[in-house]
């Protein structure tokens, strides 16, 4: 999705943490996507697995930040799926704290399905089935 037109920046910059490397990637998320945040920041490790994605956690203060960390990639109905998420505040250095969870999710299974009125703009929608 982050290649379809209207994201914001491209590239990013190295990021490395817990044994893992890749780039984290300035994302800025346009208005006719739906998103509690338009300005975030994905880390992908060096397979382009999303890893972590960090926003601003302002459901709970202007001022919080948090870290998503996604884990337990697993391929559902033909792509590569982060299959866990725990949410956690970031502390000094923008790394996640290790507790306590904010959010966590755990996808068993999911499958993409068209829908006539979004075929235009994408060609499919996630849906959960959990």
């Amino acid at each position: 999705m982050l290649a379809r037109p209207g994201f914001g920046p491209r590239g990013g910059e190295p990021w490395r943490e817990d044994g893992q490397a890749g780039r984290r990637r300035p994302v800025t998320v346009p208005p006719d996507i739906p998103a509690h945040s338009r300005r975030q920041a994905c880390c992908f490790d060096a397979t382009g697995l999303l890893r972590r994605l960090d926003d601003p956690a302002q459901v709970f203060s202007r001022r919080a930040r948090a870290g998503d960390c996604c884990s337990g990639c697993r391929q559902m109905s033909g792509i590569m799926v982060p299959a866990r998420r725990r949410v956690t505040l970031r502390g000094p250095g923008g790394r996640p704290l290790p507790g306590p969870a904010m959010v966590w999710i755990e996808i068993g299974d999911f499958e993409l399905l068209a829908h006539a009125h979004d075929r235009d703009r994408y060609p499919m929608r996630l849906m959960a089935n959990n």
